[in-house]
């Protein structure tokens, strides 16, 4: 067994969880409608809280990111998705989705750089690279 597997089970892990927030956009658009009275034009406005942030962080953090440290921007990460999940809980409200899937933006940029930049750090060459790569890439589509 590989000495990093810890490593690579985090960033599968890592990855899994916003797989299942990332692509939960299209049923909280769809409970909103029913639940939250808006419409579908403005419901639709959560898949850009979702997206945009994940440009304009990938965008802003790239070149921070080694500083910052690939482990603390997981955590931090991590830490930005709870708090927006405990928000959607207590919040219930077209509001409080919003901001959850703002926090899932930003989050996953995060994630995405850190386990793309740990990626070549925990692999043996260019074909375990290519792998690791393709499998954890895997787990989100």
């Amino acid at each position: 067994m590989s000495t990093n597997w810890k490593i690579k089970l985090s960033l599968y892990i890592n990855y899994f969880v916003f797989a299942i927030l990332l692509n939960s956009v299209g049923i909280v658009i769809a409970k909103s409608i029913n639940v939250y009275g808006v419409d579908e034009k403005a419901a639709s406005i959560l898949e850009a809280f979702k997206d945009l942030p994940i440009a304009i962080v990938s965008f802003f953090i790239a070149s921070f990111l080694p500083r910052l440290g690939y482990k603390r921007a997981m955590l931090i990460a991590l830490a930005i998705v709870f708090v927006g999940c405990l928000g959607m809980r207590f919040g219930n409200s077209f509001w409080s989705a919003k901001m959850m899937f703002l926090s899932v933006g930003v989050s996953f940029a995060l994630i995405k750089l850190s386990v793309y930049s740990l990626v070549g750090v925990v692999t043996d060459g260019p074909r375990q690279h290519s792998a690791l790569m393709s499998s954890v890439e895997g787990f989100l589509w």
